[in-house]
């Protein structure tokens, strides 16, 4: 076993509550992730007028790294889905509408 010192165990502490912290973060979409996320990106693409140089944190963020903007879009997809569900669209139909 490698020896470290209490700095380097800290900063590997820190690290690894940073990535459990990222993980909480991705949980609550994890069942539906790849077609909400599509969903998603399909939003942003057809409904963000945001400038993405300073305005819009999008291009900042990805599906490892959610943050507030894609956190935003999620919302709003998910919204989306769960009214199509209630009308009995698939998200597949959902797709070709948005």
């Amino acid at each position: 076993m490698e020896t470290l010192t209490k700095r380097e165990i800290q900063e590997e502490i820190t690290e690894l509550q940073a990535k459990i912290h990222g993980l909480e973060k991705r949980l609550p979409h994890a069942q539906d992730n790849i077609p909400i996320t599509r969903l998603a990106d399909r939003l942003h693409a057809r409904g963000c007028g945001l400038n993405h140089i300073d305005q819009c944190g999008w291009e900042y963020e990805s599906w490892d790294n959610i943050g507030p903007t894609r956190e935003e879009w999620l919302k709003a997809a998910q919204e989306k889905l769960d009214k199509a569900k209630k009308l009995g669209i698939t998200i597949e139909q959902l797709m070709e509408l948005v």
